[in-house]
């Protein structure tokens, strides 16, 4: 683990559990957002099964 995760873990687990809580639904936030599929990322697998029906 990073130096710089390890300081953010430790300064995370000395907020209070309502801190916590928000921190929490931030992150889920961020990652939902930043990680969310493209539509043709959603359907790899449709793609994936025309290509080898042309193969």
């Amino acid at each position: 683990m990073s130096p710089i995760l390890q300081e953010a873990l430790a300064l995370a687990l000395q907020l209070n559990p309502k801190e916590r809580l928000q921190l929490d639904a931030s992150v889920e936030h961020d990652l939902d957002t930043d990680y969310r599929p493209t539509p043709s990322e959603k359907h790899w697998g449709k793609n994936l099964l025309r290509l080898l029906n042309i193969l």
